[in-house]
This record gives structure tokens, C-alpha cells and sequence, in this order.
């Protein structure tokens, strides 16, 4: 479990979700059934958010990049780009590090206006795609035009914040998770008991929200990613 705490801190919905995508077409990676493995060792005590707060001594970012970029980089820097790319949007969003006795929101049934649904996908899909209907003619390109005009302009005092990390760190996902746990609180649980209908007023002041999240974690991405490849080896003897 040491190193596969990354994020969301051993919540079981991200990895959960990842196991499921793991097993497509039938195909085991070696680093989803280690995954699994940690899954099953978890102590099944744990229930809140508040217990998780501390980071383990590793991550899996550090761990798996320096593996799959250094030891198999012919049949494996895909699957971990993909991997990297997958755990940093994850952490972004609220409720994949939300409380474990709820799954992240996904045992809260509520309804998205008429359509009943759990919080948690309220948050991975249904706020994103009402916001493309209601703003954006159900084109992601627009909304993807909508961002990058922001960080141009509304939050471009913010961006270096979001890129940096402290100690020249490749990537910072204690700092992404622990942002992610105070929104999860402030605003994704807000008024959003079992039973509760989503509509207007919760849409409204979440959305931003959610746009600042989908921002932040482009950002990120796109700078680790410079970090991790503009990293040049030194020279015997330099």
C-alpha cells in the first residue's frame, strides 16, 4: 500500500476506476495488479478523509516514472504517460480524495436536476457536461477556448503558483490533494445530503470550481512533463 497512497490517499474510487480500465480487452498490467494487491492489504478501518492527510515517504509519480522512463522506455513510456496523465487529473478533482465511507461521493444518490445519479459523477461528468450544454453549444472545443482565454487573462497571476513546487520537486501531489480535500468539504458535500435535487444554484457556484480544477490540472501536467523531459543527463566527468 506505501506507494500507491498517491493523491487520493488510499480512497477507493480512484482505483477502482483504474483497475477497471487495467482489465480492458482482457489485458493485466503488471502495475494495475500491484494496484489491486494494495487494494485488498488496506486496513478496512479507515473511513474518513481526516486519517489520510499525512503523505507516505513515496509516490507513485516519482516511483513509476523513474521505472518506466529509465528501465523500459522502448515498450513502456506510454502506458506511463498515460499513467502520470491519469493520477494528475484525478487528483484535481474534489471527490476522488472525499471520504472513504461514501466512496468519494459515489454511495450519495442525488438527483442532477431530473436525472438521478451520485454526487461523484455529479462531479467527474454531469457539471462539465450541463456546462457544455448551457454555455458552449455542447462543443468541447469551445469550453477547451473558454480556458485557455482565462489563463491568459482571469487567472494569469495564479499559473506560476500552480506550476511551481517547492524543493524543485518533479510534481507536487501532496499540495494537489490537500487543495482537492478543502473543495471536496467546502463545496462538493455542501447541501448535497443522500436525496438532495442538484439544480441551478449548486451548478452555478461549483462550476467555477470545476474549470479552476480541469485549469490547474493542465498546468501542472504540462509543467511536470517539461520537468521530467528537459532533465538532461550529465556528462562523465562534467
Amino acid at each position: 500500500m506505501e506507494i500507491y497512497d498517491f493523491g487520493a490517499y488510499t480512497l477507493k474510487k480512484p482505483k477502482m476506476e483504474l483497475w477497471s480500465r487495467c482489465k480492458t480487452n482482457g489485458k493485466q498490467i503488471e502495475f494495475c495488479q500491484k494496484i489491486e494487491t494494495s487494494e485488498k492489504n488496506q486496513n478496512s478501518n479507515r473511513n474518513s478523509i481526516s486519517q489520510h492527510l499525512w503523505p507516505p515517504k513515496k509516490d507513485v509519480v516519482e516511483i513509476q516514472c523513474k521505472r518506466r522512463l529509465a528501465g523500459e522506455l522502448k515498450d513502456n513510456l506510454t502506458e506511463a504517460l498515460m499513467f502520470l496523465s491519469h493520477y494528475i487529473g484525478d487528483v484535481h478533482q474534489p471527490l476522488h480524495v472525499g471520504f472513504l465511507g461514501d466512496e468519494g461521493g459515489n454511495t450519495i444518490t442525488v438527483r442532477w436536476y431530473r436525472r438521478k445519479t451520485n454526487l461523484h459523477h455529479v462531479w467527474d461528468n454531469m457539471i462539465i457536461e450541463s456546462a457544455l450544454k448551457t454555455y458552449y453549444n455542447k462543443s468541447l472545443p469551445l469550453m477547451i477556448q473558454a480556458l485557455q482565454a482565462n489563463l491568459t487573462h482571469g487567472w494569469s497571476n495564479d499559473v506560476p503558483s500552480w506550476e511551481s513546487c517547492q524543493l524543485n520537486q518533479t510534481a507536487c501531489p501532496n499540495s494537489y490533494a490537500s487543495e482537492s480535500i478543502s473543495l471536496a468539504c467546502k463545496y462538493a458535500y455542501r447541501n448535497a445530503t443522500p436525496g438532495t435535487t442538484l439544480g441551478d444554484e449548486y451548478f452555478l457556484s461549483r462550476l467555477p470550481i470545476v474549470e479552476k480544477r480541469l485549469a490547474q490540472g493542465g498546468i501542472r501536467l504540462a509543467a511536470t512533463l517539461n520537468r521530467i523531459f528537459s532533465s538532461k543527463p550529465k556528462l562523465a566527468g562534467a
